[in-house]
């Protein structure tokens, strides 16, 4: 048995699963993807710049537009896609329009 597996069943011992499988720092603790507020503080200004700055604003100074760029580049920030889908309240219509294609589907299927 290698270290690293025995590390690995040791975090499993009366952990479950989904926490003894989280990625975890260097230091052991757990290790979660930048979000905007990360990379906020890391560029020591508010989420709401962060989001303007990477969405090229107009109304975002040069410097400070930078400057968020380095820190979410530095970080590894990636824009979520779903939060970003509910934030503008557009995953509500892909869910309607999901529901309506399945009833549509159940439909046809019962007609045959």
């Amino acid at each position: 048995m290698t270290p690293d597996t025995a590390a690995t069943l040791n975090r499993l011992n009366g952990a479950p699963l989904h926490v003894a499988l989280m990625p975890t720092t260097r230091s052991g603790t757990p290790w979660h993807a930048p979000t905007i507020g990360d990379v906020a503080d890391a560029a020591g200004v508010s989420k709401s710049t962060v989001s303007r700055a990477l969405c090229d604003a107009p109304n975002v100074r040069p410097e400070t537009r930078e400057r968020v760029r380095v820190a979410a580049t530095r970080l590894g920030y990636v824009p979520n896609d779903a939060a970003r889908a509910l934030a503008a309240r557009r995953a509500v219509v892909v869910a309607q329009a999901t529901a309506v294609a399945i009833r549509a589907e159940m439909e046809r299927l019962a007609a045959m």
